[in-house]
């Protein structure tokens, strides 16, 4: 028989391998992880009609990259919002240096998984 195992959200939030770490100019710390489809699903789930503005969506969705901040040597965990309030307190707590932050590594990522994916797909011609 097959052993069920219980995941915290924390858990359910990521898939990703390795957290990352991005500093804005604040010197504040944030931890990324890839979050799941799932924690995705919940976000558009969430935002209601909100999430079919294709801009507000873009600005949203790095923000549940974040599963932790460092701020002054403390590391507090940061849970999935699962309401637009918890949403609009996330969004204000990472605020525009964090924001920025947060966007330029997710795009240096991006940029990185794209080079990759070229010099694989040249390999296989």
């Amino acid at each position: 028989m097959a052993e069920l195992k219980v995941r915290k959200p924390s858990e359910e939030a990521t898939e990703s391998a390795e957290p990352v770490v991005v500093q804005d100019t604040r010197g504040r710390k944030f931890i990324l992880s890839k979050p799941s489809v799932l924690a995705q699903f919940r976000l558009v789930d969430i935002l209601g009609d909100t999430a079919k503005n294709e801009t507000y969506m873009s600005m949203v969705l790095p923000l549940i990259w974040v599963t932790a901040i460092e701020e002054q040597g403390i590391e507090e965990p940061v849970l999935l919002p699962t309401s637009r309030r918890e949403l609009d307190a996330l969004i204000q707590r990472i605020d525009e240096p964090g924001i920025i932050a947060i966007a330029s590594k997710l795009q240096e990522i991006s940029d990185a998984e794209t080079e990759t994916q070229s010099v694989e797909a040249l390999k296989n011609e």
